[in-house]
């Protein structure tokens, strides 16, 4: 069986092959960029209209995978070898002079008292964190401290319970030290024909002891 074509059925075979043509473009996401070339597994549908690729903020890498930014970079190799970003320090401490990690790594902790940010270091002075530091308005730490008389000095007639006194304390506090009252004396000697002692008795003050101070 032999066939002849003759020109008029050129047209019609080119014709065909137009259809055919537009029906695949249909098919495949005609000539929307985003779209074409993916399955519908790639594909999500919003709204029965929309048509959005991935989801959960991911985006498809080139062998149709739905892959996070983060791991398209990590899968790219663009991360491997670059050195990590240095943390910005701030001067987030109160003033704004001297910074949490300055703080810790001179050996005082961070604390925050009455709204203001202060570096906490054991002593009485900021001194063992630098020439650089200051104390912030009072803020100390205190220790209960004892003052004894000494019952020697009995022409004191001191009575029971005012040979000694003790302190109370306070912790971290914009506060002066605690402060207790007990007997003291002066003997004073004088050499006429015999040496003559004499002794004055006063009340003196027991200051507690200051064990750690705030600083900025």
């Amino acid at each position: 069986m032999k066939f002849s074509l003759v020109k008029r059925d050129f047209v019609w075979i080119g014709l065909l092959v137009v259809l055919i043509g537009v029906g695949f473009v249909y098919a495949f996401g005609g000539n929307d960029p985003a779209v074409m070339g993916h399955s519908l597994g790639e594909l999500e549908a919003v709204g029965g209209n929309a048509i959005t690729i991935c989801s959960d903020n991911k985006f498809l890498d080139g062998d149709g995978s739905c892959l996070s930014a983060k791991d398209i970079v990590l899968a790219s190799g663009l991360a491997t070898g670059l050195a990590p970003v240095a943390p910005v320090i701030t001067n987030d401490l109160v003033k704004g002079i001297h910074s949490s990690k300055s703080c810790t790594d001179s050996g005082g902790v961070v604390v925050t008292k009455d709204g203001d940010k202060i570096c906490k270091v054991s002593g009485n002075t900021c001194s063992a964190l630098g020439n650089s530091w200051t104390q912030h308005k009072g803020y100390t730490t205190t220790r209960a401290t004892t003052c004894t008389f000494n019952p020697r000095y009995a022409s004191c007639h001191v009575p029971t319970g005012q040979y000694t006194c003790t302190t109370s304390s306070h912790t971290l506090k914009n506060k002066a030290s605690e402060t207790c009252l007990y007997k003291s004396a002066v003997e004073t000697c004088v050499e006429l024909n015999a040496m003559r002692c004499t002794t004055e008795c006063s009340d003196s003050r027991c200051t507690a002891d200051i064990i750690a101070v705030g600083c900025y």
